[in-house]
């Protein structure tokens, strides 16, 4: 089987480093695999990029309404990309970052089989990864207070009610559910939680399957509890939470 990836980057991050893990255990099972990035750092052919094509004439409108992404032009052109045209199915990861027009997911699906996973919820929202505790999101983010993209919600960094864009975020979820309604697109997520959100979101109506990140079994496996918590100094009887984001781990509020 032919499987083409399709993500931000091939490496930096969540999202590409589990669709690298992908592509590597695909191609080792005998499947041809790659990724196709709008961003590209690995060598040779596992991982292809393509142009994403900012509008430059859009960018300032599509960023000052607060329209994400909707400039880049490149990848309604994916559908004649080579790799893409000889897929027999696409695996989209990540949309967001500078690379993708949410709109192509309509062009794409109807050319191929696609596969979306949704690593965070930018799919279901109009402007951010993580609504936090926003309360606009589950209603079709109108109007949009959230002054930053990304950036975790906590009401100090409030966009003014005098600015413009206030209403972008709520035109671009329209948009995301027109797209949506117009795709042949099987969506699913990592985890129990990312689909009770979805199922409170103005996309509601899109069917979820869980699917759960894989991991390497041959280096992540069940050891001693005790000996591990010796080795790192950790008091047997402590409470411990790991966590690793970029940047920072749990410096990073997302």
């Amino acid at each position: 089987m032919r499987i083409v990836h399709v993500n931000t980057h091939d490496v930096e991050g969540g999202a590409a480093r589990l669709a690298l893990r992908l592509a590597q255990g695909q191609r080792a099972h005998g499947h041809e695999a790659c990724l196709l990035v709008g961003r590209k750092s690995l060598s040779g052919d596992l991982s292809l990029r393509f142009d994403p094509r900012p509008d430059e004439r859009l960018r300032p409108f599509c960023e000052a309404a607060r329209l994400a992404y909707f400039h880049f032009q490149g990848s309604h052109a994916l559908p004649e990309h080579p790799a893409v045209r000889a897929a027999d199915v696409v695996h989209v990861h990540n949309i967001h970052f500078d690379y993708c027009n949410p709109a192509s997911l309509s062009f794409l699906s109807h050319a191929k089989p696609t596969v979306w996973t949704w690593h965070d919820l930018f799919p279901a929202t109009g402007f951010c990864l993580h609504p936090g505790d926003c309360a606009a999101w589950a209603d079709g983010c109108a109007p949009c207070a959230r002054a930053r993209l990304n950036d975790p919600w906590t009401g100090d960094e409030a966009w003014p009610a005098d600015r413009p864009g206030r209403l972008g975020p709520a035109l671009a979820l329209a948009w995301k559910k027109r797209v949506y309604a117009h795709s042949h697109l099987t969506v699913a997520c990592p985890s129990e939680w990312m689909r009770r959100q979805v199922e409170r979101s103005p996309v509601a109506d899109i069917p979820v399957a869980v699917v759960p990140n894989g991991i390497d079994t041959a280096v992540f496996a069940p050891g001693d509890r005790l000996a591990a918590r010796a080795r790192l100094g950790i008091a047997a009887d402590a409470f411990v939470l790991g966590a690793a984001a970029g940047p920072g781990a749990l410096g990073n509020p997302l």
